[in-house]
């Protein structure tokens, strides 16, 4: 015969199972609800940009010459037309005289 003792205890382990599972199906309906989703996504999106801004941060401060660098000639590049057209009067008044 099955002590009292014995079934009570199984009674309170199958409670506590039980309970456990309905928290891991909340859980579980917490995770899939859309609106979870999105913030989840959006979180993770906010931490990639920060890493990368961290990152970008110390690429520029290891290569401040390069990127100086490349910021006049995208500057001579831009202004290429308006500087060979001035450099051509200039050079034109000289000969003239």
């Amino acid at each position: 015969m099955i002590d009292r003792k014995v079934i009570w205890a199984q009674d309170r382990a199958r409670k506590a199972a039980r309970g456990r599972m309905i928290g891991d199906m909340r859980q579980t309906r917490d995770d899939i609800r859309p609106a979870n989703i999105l913030s989840r996504w959006k979180l993770r999106q906010i931490r990639q940009l920060a890493k990368l801004t961290e990152q970008s941060a110390q690429f520029a401060k290891r290569n401040r010459m390069a990127i100086g660098g490349a910021a006049i000639a995208a500057l001579l590049v831009i202004a290429r037309r308006p500087l060979i057209a001035t450099i051509k009067k200039a050079h034109e008044k000289y000969r003239k005289r």
